[in-house]
């Protein structure tokens, strides 16, 4: 098993073995450059900084050498990307006064690893390539639509800002 430290929760436990490589450099005496690795996925991680420490310790480790353990710090900091949206059209006094409007998803800061910013409405993605095109329900002319533009990457979803569509009544 292999453990992980995190700054922000100190250690977790990755449920698979570390892969060790050891591998002769070729020169005489004989040197090795030894690897240990373990995959975890972003999500599985979360949001925050997190810090690895791994070791190598010879005869235990398969590592052939004949000298102490040593380790590697290596540090990664994963953090969600931004999303907001604005409208072609202003809405007045809380009312779209066109039969349709035109909006737009975007990225307002990247995040690490960088993600892409979609429009959602009651957890399913709606819309393409961040714009999304909202009419008018001519069935019930009333009635209010709400979406959120969300930021997506492999750490998962972060909603960012919400689009209440009203539109006003149209006079007959």
């Amino acid at each position: 098993m292999s453990k992980i430290w995190s700054e922000r929760d100190n250690s977790m436990e990755i449920p698979r073995n570390p892969v060790y490589i050891h591998t002769p450099t070729g020169e005489t005496p004989f040197y090795y450059r030894s690897q240990c690795s373990v995959t975890v996925s972003v999500q599985e991680l979360g949001e925050g900084t997190h810090s690895f420490t791994g070791y190598i310790y010879p005869g235990v480790t398969g590592d052939p050498a004949k000298v102490t353990g040593t380790r590697a710090d290596k540090t990664v900091t994963l953090s969600f990307s931004q999303a907001s949206h604005s409208c072609r059209s202003q809405a007045v006094e809380g009312y779209f006064l066109e039969e349709s409007i035109t909006c737009t998803c975007s990225l307002i800061s990247d995040g690490h690893p960088r993600g892409t910013a979609q429009w959602y409405k009651g957890g399913q993605q709606v819309g393409s390539g961040g714009t999304l095109v909202v009419s008018r329900d001519k069935t019930n002319p009333e009635s209010v639509q709400t979406y959120t533009c969300e930021a997506v990457s492999l750490l998962g979803r972060k909603a960012g800002t919400t689009l209440t569509a009203k539109f006003a009544c149209k006079k007959t």
